[in-house]
């Protein structure tokens, strides 16, 4: 399985004993993360089309689990 840099600070952070809730986006979108992933980073117009209409959602419920959570 492929990660991101974000799950592998998570990994490191639980081996230092730090007590973490990882929030991905695999698994919202399944087989498709991969391949949003590499056109959102790749494309101004495709980024922009993914702020609208989901980035936005994602950071907001990201927000949302820091604020339960209390980090």
């Amino acid at each position: 399985m492929n990660y991101n840099l974000e799950h592998y600070v998570y990994m490191n952070l639980v081996k230092l004993g730090h007590e973490i809730k990882f929030y991905g986006y695999k698994d919202k979108l399944g087989r498709l993360a991969n391949p949003i992933r590499m056109a959102i980073t790749r494309s101004k117009l495709v980024r922009d089309a993914a702020n609208l209409f989901w980035l936005n959602r994602i950071n907001d419920e990201i927000k949302e689990v820091a604020e339960s959570f209390r980090p």
